[in-house]
């Protein structure tokens, strides 16, 4: 009964993260988009930027997984899981509350105690942002170089590289 569950969850799962993705791309589209029927959505969304965001989402699921497995020591395929879900739920809803889903489904997937989950997740964000005020120290002293070398539009694509 549980594995069922289980695999209910994962369909769950993947059904937010296609909702999510099609929301997204329907706001970066930059047009004002009447949405009548599930036709009309796919016959505006444009199969190029499509898959490139649908790598970038792979790519950062890897990586989300792969830092995951070296704080909590687990496997790589549970940690994609679990990332995965607070992926997903962030996309869809508000505040970042899919911070607090993912604790949660971590909690129960991987039975770590939820003390444990919220520490490691305190853990990530001092890491993200020990990583973008790193890179955004690197992107002010590389900033006289791109000005002498009179290439301001190499300098705003790092410099929102970092800021993204």
């Amino acid at each position: 009964m549980l594995d069922k569950r289980r695999g209910y969850v994962k369909y769950l799962i993947l059904a937010v993260l296609n909702i999510a993705l099609i929301v997204w791309f329907i706001s970066i589209s930059g047009e004002e988009i009447k949405v009548k029927t599930t036709k009309n959505v796919l016959q505006n969304i444009d199969l190029e930027i499509s898959f490139t965001v649908f790598l970038l989402q792979i790519i950062l699921l890897i990586l989300y997984s792969k830092r995951l497995t070296l704080i909590i020591s687990c496997n790589q395929i549970k940690a994609a899981t679990s990332c995965a879900v607070g992926i997903a739920c962030n996309n869809v809803l508000p505040f970042r509350l899919g911070d607090g889903i993912r604790a949660a489904f971590t909690n129960i997937y991987l039975k770590i105690p939820i003390s444990d989950v919220i520490f490691f997740m305190v853990v990530e964000k001092i890491l993200d942002l020990s990583f973008v005020v790193s890179l955004f120290i690197l992107v002010l002293f590389l900033s006289p170089i791109f000005v002498e070398l009179n290439s301001l539009i190499s300098f705003n694509l790092v410099f929102y590289a970092v800021c993204a």
